[in-house]
């Protein structure tokens, strides 16, 4: 079922983490590795402070999901409580200054799974509920 006409919104209302991707992945060509580090790398600045770099990497990392979505690749964000621990921080060769935001796995979706996703009733979430307005 189709809930927008515009591709970009259409991926935001259906994509979906898939927590066992399969194991095909995106060829160099459409891609480079099957685990994506996502990595803010902040700096000084007068006009952006470091949580809005830290936000925009993280958009940057939804959207990056989303391509992969509309592509037709599973993937789902993980991190946790060491993703920042000195030990995988050294493995990823992260700078002081630099984030582990998680990791993308992305894989390919089992047939049986991506047919239950295109003929899922599940409504698309209601915006309405995520606005609000401000007091007064």
């Amino acid at each position: 079922m189709k809930f927008f006409s515009d591709p970009a919104l259409e991926a935001m209302a259906t994509r979906r983490s898939i927590s066992k991707v399969g194991p095909e992945t995106p060829t160099d060509a459409e891609l480079a590795e099957l685990l994506i580090a996502i990595v803010a790398s902040p700096t000084e600045h007068p006009k952006v402070p470091r949580w809005e770099q830290l936000a925009v990497a993280a958009g940057a990392g939804h959207l990056l999901e989303l391509a992969l979505w509309q592509a037709g690749w599973g993937v789902m964000w993980r991190t946790g409580v060491l993703a920042n621990s000195d030990e995988v921080r050294d493995a990823h060769g992260l700078a002081e200054s630099e984030h582990l935001m998680g990791w993308l796995y992305v894989g390919s979706i089992e047939e049986s799974f991506r047919r239950r996703l295109q003929t899922s009733s599940r409504p698309a979430l209601d915006p309405h509920q995520f606005l609000g307005r401000m007091p007064s």
